[in-house]
């Protein structure tokens, strides 16, 4: 019977509790959108582009040295051959809008 008495005390309180608060406002709008990425992104800043050590695409663009020698590359650990390539690569994009 106490067990009861104490659901039904805490059943109202909740009841209580429920209707005393403020309702939230129903105007707030976001007024953000979504990136897109054709137009919203810096796609020049991936320049200059190289593959061999040889500049494929730099529209002008700034670059690190790289290191010279061949434009083959081969991995010792397993024993596989490459070409070098270059290029800057986004790797977060960050939306504070």
């Amino acid at each position: 019977m106490k067990s009861f008495r104490e659901f039904a005390l805490l059943l109202m309180l909740a009841i209580a509790a429920g209707g005393a608060s403020t309702p939230a406002s129903a105007t707030a709008t976001c007024t953000g959108r979504f990136a897109n990425p054709i137009t919203d992104i810096c796609w020049s800043c991936m320049l200059p582009i190289r593959f061999g050590g040889l500049d494929l695409v730099s529209m002008g663009q700034e670059d690190t040295p790289n290191p010279g020698g061949s434009p083959v590359c081969m991995c010792q650990s397993q024993l596989r051959v490459g070409f070098k390539v270059s290029f800057w690569e986004p790797v977060r994009r960050v939306d504070v809008a």
